[in-house]
C-alpha cells in the first residue's frame, strides 16, 4: 500500500535520531562480532551522512565482512513521544545499502515484551491488521527475501532513500496490547559466507512522530505564524519565507495522493524559493521540517 498523505495534517513533534550526540534510547549490540559504528562515514560510495557529520554505518571505513549479523535497538514509548497527539506512529529514516542482491542486507524487527521475542515488522501478528506491510513508503516486502529467509533490503539503493513505516493505534499506547508501555525496533545486519566487498547499510535522521488521523488532507491547515508562500497559486516558482532565519528547512513536496514530487534541504536561511518549472499543474501540498522537530503545511496550486 502506498504512503498515505494522511499524516499531512497536522502540526507534529517528534526525535530525531541524527547520530550526531548520544542519544538515550539507542542501545547497539555489544558482541565483538557488531559492526554496526556511529561517525563520519569514509568509504568509496559511503562517504558523507545525510546530516553531516554522523550517521550509523556497518563500519565506517571497510567493507562489511562475511558471516555476520549485527543489530542496534532504538526504543520507543511515551519517554520520546512527548507531544502523542493521536493514536497513529510513524518512523521514517534516510539510508543508503549496497550489498549482494537477496543475500546479504538489512531487515528490522519489533519486539512487544521488552526483547523476549522479536517479529520481522511485515510479519507483526500482534498487529497484524495495522502493521508497516500495511501502510509504508519504500519498505522491503515478503518477495525480498534474504539468504535466512528473512525479507530486508538488499542489493544497490543508488543513493539516499526515504523509508516509512507506521503502526496505526498505536501499539505503545493501545491497553490491549499484551506488553509494557515500550516497543523496541531492531535494525538488523546480515551477510552469508562470501566475501564481496561491498559497503553494507547506512541510516541517518531516524525521525519519530506521532499524528493525530482525525481530518482528511483538505483540511489540512497551514501555521502562518511560522511561514509563508508566495506567488500561490503559482507558475514557474514560489518563494517561501520564514519567520525567523533557521539553521536547516527540509522542504517536501508532495501530489494530491500522496506522491512525493520534490524534495530538498536549504540551511540558514528565512527565505528561498522552489523551482516549479519542471512540476505539473495541480494541487499539492509543501511540507515543512525546521531544525528537525517542527513540521508544518500548507497546499500549493501550481498552475
Amino acid at each position: 500500500m502506498e504512503w498515505s498523505p494522511n499524516y499531512m495534517q497536522t502540526i507534529w513533534y517528534g526525535d530525531t535520531i541524527a547520530f550526531d550526540a548520544p542519544y538515550l534510547y539507542l542501545h547497539p549490540d555489544t558482541s565483538g562480532s557488531n559492526i554496526w559504528q556511529i561517525g563520519a562515514p569514509s568509504k568509496p560510495g559511503f562517504n558523507a551522512a545525510f546530516s553531516p557529520p554522523n550517521a550509523i554505518v556497518t563500519d565506517t571505513l571497510n567493507p562489511y565482512p562475511p558471516n555476520n549479523h549485527s543489530w542496534f535497538d532504538v526504543y520507543l514509548g511515551t519517554f520520546n513521544f512527548s507531544d502523542f497527539y493521536g493514536n497513529d506512529m510513524f518512523i521514517e529514516m534516510q539510508h543508503r545499502f549496497d550489498t549482494d542482491t537477496l543475500k546479504d542486507g538489512g531487515f528490522i524487527q519489533v519486539s512487544y515484551d521488552m526483547g523476549s521475542t522479536w517479529m520481522n515488522i511485515i510479519q507483526d501478528t500482534v498487529w497484524q491488521d495495522v502493521n508497516p506491510a500495511w501502510e509504508n513508503l519504500n519498505l522491503y516486502n515478503q518477495s525480498n527475501a534474504l539468504y535466512n529467509g528473512e525479507p530486508g533490503f538488499s542489493g544497490i539503493s543508488n543513493g539516499w532513500v526515504t523509508t516509512g513505516f507506521t503502526w496505526h493505534y498505536t501499539p505503545v499506547r493501545n491497553s490491549h496490547a499484551p506488553m509494557p508501555d515500550t516497543l523496541i525496533l531492531r535494525f538488523n545486519f546480515i551477510s552469508d559466507s562470501l566475501h564481496n566487498n561491498r559497503n553494507g547499510w547506512m541510516i541517518d535522521n531516524i525521525r519519530l512522530f506521532a499524528v493525530d488521523l482525525g481530518s482528511g488532507i483538505g483540511q489540512t491547515q497551514s501555521d502562518s505564524s511560522i511561514f509563508s508562500v508566495y506567488p500561490n497559486p503559482a507558475a514557474n516558482k514560489t518563494g517561501v519565507r520564514l519567520n525567523q532565519p533557521y539553521q536547516k528547512v527540509e522542504y517536501a513536496l508532495f501530489s494530491a495522493s500522496g506522491s512525493l514530487v520534490k524534495e530538498a534541504i536549504v540551511q540558514n536561511t528565512q527565505e528561498f524559493d522552489i523551482d516549479l518549472s519542471q512540476i505539473s499543474a495541480g494541487m499539492y501540498i509543501l511540507r515543512l521540517i525546521i531544525n528537525n522537530r517542527l513540521s508544518t503545511f500548507e497546499k500549493l496550486l501550481v498552475r
